[in-house]
């Protein structure tokens, strides 16, 4: 006897319940329904969309599965009496192929419904059909195609002219079990020996053999040493199907132990490389057909595999959804040494199956030593230890799925003293809006500090201030927002403004020019530090990349790249050491610590001394043929300057004076000295472009020819050295 078959009664119940909980126990991560549970008496079926077509015995049914209506039926024709072996839904979904046998196996039938007419055709007669699957334009089945049940079972092409001469392309043996082909044209079998002489194992024919047997009938067929195993099987299996990804699913029974339905893991060989994805517990239970929608791996109310048993409804397998973040746990700061802050998880992450309590666990937190992090059921605690950033990755998990979320804690220091703070919100803005220098006055002040913004025909460059607080927006058109969406000033004052720098490129060197920032009493001072963050254009270009930017780590996220802010002083022209701050940084060897700076944090200065000017540059690693691809924005806020300019000899106002500033490149110098003096300017970057060792009083410089920018300007006297810094429009 080379099939199995199954005898069932032929009475369906129309029923209005859609699914219910299965007789089936999933394997974690997945979950269990049964489709239209009251009816449980079909003997084969298949899906197609949201359609179950199953076959009761005498009547073919179709189901709406999302209402569980039965939308049409397909009664066998009268007088013919067999058993219903498959069902099979054409590619286009407007046939029914049913296959019918009998225990002598003498008038065993293949019928096409057609759909939309109702209408049953005989396509061709085929003793021990078993299973039905379309390649390209062939039908192929699985069967004997004798009624001598001591012939071995085959796969064969289906002939439907009336000759029924069907073409055996496979030969196999052992009982008639499910075949299934994929996108490729791939052939798949699960073998059925019950006696013990082969080893039971789920089977794949290349489309190359197949089709070299199907266009030639000369050839012999092909044999399970022509196809590659998969995986050996513990016991016999009824059928196998392939999902709409490629994913390769069978099901095998076994009197004595649980009946399984699996799903092939991609390891090629010997040995079970297979998971379980369901099983059936019950000895009674049997499994039958296998069909699949969409991406079972995928968590989708599209996506499943399905499987029968005798006795039971049809069963629906699914992966569970995983948990979704419904709020995302953003970005939280705080002074070092403030109280703990205390966030419950459950408002943050909602579990779609509603089935199971969340456990959460912390995965990683990049810098413990700035902030500790401990979960107590699902209550999350940060306490505030050390100033800087830290990433904390918080992992949901219910029903065998997980979901991760980031919580960035940013901890600012406590500062004292006595300090003139550049805050920005002596300035006037309108909510969401920005002055970007475009009505000429080319600087302002906030605080001690002079801001110089330079404008030309086709962007600015230098400083201007904001209140944005778009941080969604990518690229260009979003330049004067901060990451931050707001002012530092916020977390106290209730102050929104903040100030926006943009560093400028050399057309010629492709290099980014430093930088400055000045004071408007044009004393030396001692600056404390100033807080800084990233623009919302920058951030969001290194984080995700762009047309122009590449994302920062790669594709791997092992690329070491980094984004570094450099800060330095100078006094009477001289340099003071260098400041680094990383406004991100992807060179650890841990990616976990890898991080963009999207909270205010401390550049800490006092290490300058006193100077009269403040210079900024960038860096990244994101380089291309025209300099920086990673946009060269920053933001600043509550510059601590300390007011008392005592200290240093510096040269007044009335005896050195460089006019006009701003100018067109062309001005004058003139200092009260008794003597010709060396006058040199260099670029912001140190380079000396113009020299005059013998200048007099109010001669006139022209450097109209330099690229626009800002210039530092040297006058040598017997009473010492001095520097002016000018802005060229």
């Amino acid at each position: 006897m080379k099939k199995i078959f199954t005898i069932l009664t032929a009475i369906v119940l129309c029923s209005f319940i859609v699914s219910a909980q299965s007789y089936l126990t999933p394997s974690e991560g997945f979950n269990a329904i049964d489709i239209l549970p009251n009816n449980d008496t079909f003997s084969s079926f298949d899906v197609y969309g949201s359609l179950l077509y199953a076959n009761d015995g005498d009547t073919i049914r179709c189901f709406n599965m999302e209402t569980g209506l039965e939308v049409s039926k397909f009664g066998k024709p009268a007088g013919y009496t067999a058993y219903p072996s498959f069902v099979s839904i054409s590619p286009d979904g407007t046939e029914i192929w049913a296959g019918f046998t009998s225990f002598s196996n003498t008038d065993d039938r293949i019928y096409s419904i057609n759909i939309e007419a109702g209408t049953w055709d005989l396509k061709a007669l085929m003793p021990g059909n078993f299973d039905l699957e379309f390649l390209s334009n062939k039908v192929i089945v699985s069967g004997l195609n004798s009624s001598d049940n001591s012939n071995p079972t085959s796969i064969f092409v289906l002939e439907t002219n009336g000759t029924n001469n069907h073409q055996q392309i496979i030969e196999i043996g052992g009982f008639s079990s499910g075949l299934a082909t994929d996108s490729d044209g791939n052939i798949y079998y699960a073998t059925s020996f019950i006696d013990g002489s082969t080893t039971n194992a789920l089977y794949r024919w290349s489309s190359v053999d197949v089709n070299a047997v199907i266009t030639n009938p000369e050839t012999a067929s092909l044999v399970l040493d022509d196809a590659t195993k998969l995986t050996d099987i513990p016991s016999g299996a009824y059928d196998c199907e392939v999902d709409a990804v490629g994913n390769v699913l069978f099901n095998f029974n076994d009197f004595s132990s649980d009946k399984v339905l699996a799903i092939w893991n991609k390891t090629i060989g010997d040995g079970y490389n297979f998971d379980t994805l369901a099983v059936a517990t019950d000895g009674m239970d049997w499994f039958t057909m296998v069909k699949s929608c969409g991406n079972i791996l995928e968590p989708g109310d599209d996506d499943g595999v399905y499987v029968l048993s005798w006795g039971r409804p049809v069963a629906k397998v699914m992966r569970n959804k995983p948990p979704i973040i419904n709020e995302p746990l953003g970005i939280i700061s705080g002074y070092e040494g403030d109280s703990n802050v205390e966030i419950n998880l459950n408002n943050h992450f909602t579990n779609p199956e509603d089935k199971e309590a969340f456990i959460y666990e912390i995965v990683s937190n990049s810098f413990s030593i700035v902030a500790s992090a401990s979960i107590n059921e699902a209550i999350l605690t940060i306490d505030f230890l050390e100033a800087g950033q830290t990433t904390i990755l918080v992992k949901a998990t219910s029903n065998g799925q997980s979901v991760t979320d980031r919580l960035i804690v940013g901890v600012y220091p406590e500062i004292e003293g006595n300090y003139t703070i550049t805050d920005f919100e002596n300035l006037t803005l309108a909510d969401e809006s920005y002055w970007s220098g475009d009505d000429g006055s080319g600087s302002f002040v906030s605080g001690l500090a002079k801001f110089n913004n330079t404008q030309s025909e086709w962007s600015w460059e230098g400083w201007t201030y904001s209140n944005i607080s778009d941080v969604v927006t990518p690229g260009f058109t979003n330049q004067y927002s901060a990451i931050t969406g707001s002012g530092f000033d916020t977390l106290a004052s209730n102050g929104k403004n903040y100030g926006v720098a943009y560093v400028s490129s050399d057309w010629v060197t492709n290099e980014t020019l430093p930088l400055p920032l000045t004071f408007s009493d044009n004393s030396a001072h001692h600056v404390k530090g100033f807080y800084v963050t990233n623009s919302t254009y920058a951030a969001l270009s290194m984080e995700q990349g762009d047309d122009f930017t590449k994302k920062f780590g790669g594709e791997t996220g092992d690329d070491p790249d980094y984004l570094k802010l450099s800060v330095w002083g100078l006094i009477d022209g001289v340099e003071t050491e260098t400041i680094e701050f990383y406004l991100a940084d992807y060179r650890f060897d841990d990616n976990t610590k890898d991080y963009i700076v999207k909270t205010w944090q401390w550049v800490e200065l006092s290490s300058l001394g006193k100077i009269d000017t403040l210079l900024f540059n960038l860096s990244s690693t994101d380089v291309g043929d025209y300099g920086i691809n990673t946009p060269t924005y920053f933001n600043i806020d509550n510059l601590y300057i300390v007011p008392d300019a005592t200290g240093v000899e510096r040269i007044s106002i009335a005896d050195f004076v460089v006019y006009p500033n701003p100018s067109n490149g062309v001005f004058r110098v003139k200092a009260d000295a008794n003597e010709n003096m060396e006058v040199s300017i260099f670029s912001i970057n140190g380079m000396l472009i113009y020299k005059n060792k013998n200048y007099q009083n109010s001669d006139l410089i022209d450097i109209s020819k330099q690229a626009k920018g800002s210039y530092f300007v040297k006058i040598s006297t017997s009473q010492g050295n001095y520097s002016k810094l000018i802005i060229v429009n």
